[in-house]
């Protein structure tokens, strides 16, 4: 998958006539590969190759699907917890049409890309209580 990565993401496109050419990127590679298997590819942008330590290589995608695997499993045991499935979180999200790994990608992008804290349980809490939302 790895040497498929790099030479998808090396490949050249486009001819601008003020730029020529230029190869895929390392993110809209893996934009792609998203788009076409979204149960198995996550996409990734800048700071998330910066947050996990990669470096836009094919070699490090794989490393960070392998972390993203790592993320739904725990992530499925943690569902089971509460008598879910991992299929089943998008749905229980209201995020029906969504896969798994789109919801750890949204996560990520909030929290790394956009640099955002989710509130505490106890923040969230007041939150909801002030917009009149019981639970």
């Amino acid at each position: 998958m790895g040497r498929v990565f790099s030479d998808l993401s090396g490949r050249l496109i486009g001819n601008r006539l003020d730029e020529g050419s230029r190869s895929l990127g390392a993110t809209a590679t893996s934009k792609t590969l998203f788009a076409l298997q979204p149960q198995v590819f996550m996409p990734w942008d800048g700071a998330m190759r910066e947050s996990f330590d990669c470096d836009g290589s094919g070699e490090s995608y794989v490393r960070f699907l392998k972390l993203i695997r790592e993320d739904l499993l725990r992530l499925e045991r943690e569902a089971r917890r509460h008598d879910l499935s991992l299929p089943d979180l998008p749905t229980f999200f209201d995020q029906p049409g969504r896969t798994p790994i789109d919801l750890v990608n949204q996560y990520y992008w909030v929290t790394i890309t956009r640099q955002t804290t989710p509130p505490d349980q106890y923040k969230l809490g007041q939150w909801l209580d002030l917009m009149g939302v019981r639970v």
